[in-house]
Order: structure tokens, then C-alpha cells, then sequence
């Protein structure tokens, strides 16, 4: 199964719902070294911690939004990190690590984190297209970094649809900055 079939499968863990974390927990306490069970509960604590922010621009979120985001986001990285051992293609793992370590500003780590997604399913389009996100201007990265990697991505055998979509967000990209 490769990493984005995976994902997929396991959208069925992005509910947020409060009586899901006390099951995910009762689930990992019956199967301690259960990588389905460490990832889904990553997931779900990624989503709660999203879900905590909300969606404004950081300078009309609350500090209590915030220290949700980042309470939540504890309990994520812990799982997915613990996941890692679990598994010998820890795909989603790092996947969802990539989102948070966006989310939070850890720029050095986030390239790292694809990395590894990518070797472990050098198909995935997926990941490509989060780590492309991660390099647009609003998260600290740039055009020219957005399209070194697009050029790197033209050796992975994209589909047309796939090319035209990394295009798009560079397009997107040059009317963001021209607008500021």
C-alpha cells in the first residue's frame, strides 16, 4: 500500500470529537506497541490542536487558543514519535509530524521530517505537496526555495495534474507577495 493509499485509510481518524481521545486511549492501554493505534491518536491530538487555533491570522488568536494548539500538539508529537519504532515504513508518522513542525516553526526540522517520508515512498505526491506548503512566504519560506523544490520534484515522475498543481501554488505564491 503505498503512503498516500495509507492516508487515506486513516482519514477516518481526523474526527475531533471529545469522547474519541478517551477511546484512543483505552485502545493504545489494551495494545501498547499498536502503530495503528500510537498513529491514530497522533492524529486525532494533531486535529484537536488545529482545531484548538482555529483559523484567523496568529495576531487574532488567543493565548488560550494557542496553549491548546500547543498542549494538544504535545500529546500529538509524542505518538507519532513513539510510533516510529513501531513500524519499519513509519509513512504517516513523519507525514503528520510535518504538519505540526509547520504549524509550530521548526524549519530546519521540517525538511528533515520529509526526507524521511520520502524514503520511505518515493511516489508519495502527498508529502510533496504538504512540503510545499510548508516553503510558501506565509510560513517562513520563499518563491525562490519553492521553486528549487518544485525542480526537484520534476524528477519524481509527476503526473501532468500533479505538475500543474505545483505550478498553480507558485503561481499563487508571485499574486500573495505582489499583493504585500
Amino acid at each position: 500500500m503505498s503512503g498516500d493509499d495509507l492516508r487515506a485509510a486513516f482519514r477516518d481518524f481526523y474526527a475531533t470529537d471529545a469522547d474519541l481521545g478517551a477511546k484512543l486511549d483505552r485502545w493504545i492501554a489494551q495494545y501498547p506497541n499498536s502503530y495503528v493505534a500510537k498513529v491514530a491518536r497522533g492524529i486525532y491530538y494533531k486535529k484537536v490542536g488545529f482545531e484548538s487555533r482555529g483559523t484567523a491570522y496568529i495576531n487574532d488568536t488567543s493565548q488560550s487558543q494557542i496553549d491548546g494548539m500547543n498542549a494538544a500538539f504535545e500529546k500529538a508529537v509524542a505518538d507519532l514519535r513513539a510510533s516510529i519504532t513501531m513500524s519499519p515504513k513509519p509513512f504517516l508518522s513523519y507525514f503528520h509530524l510535518l504538519d505540526i513542525g509547520n504549524a509550530i516553526g521548526a524549519k530546519e526540522e521540517v525538511r528533515a521530517i520529509y526526507d524521511r517520508a520520502n524514503s520511505l515512498d518515493p511516489s508519495s505526491y502527498a508529502i510533496r505537496l504538504k512540503y510545499m506548503v510548508t516553503l510558501q512566504s506565509r510560513w517562513g519560506g520563499s518563491l525562490e526555495e519553492m521553486q528549487s523544490f518544485y525542480s526537484e520534484c520534476q524528477h519524481a515522475g509527476l503526473t501532468d495534474a500533479q505538475d500543474k498543481e505545483l505550478q498553480g501554488m507558485l503561481a499563487e505564491e508571485k499574486v500573495w507577495l505582489a499583493q504585500r
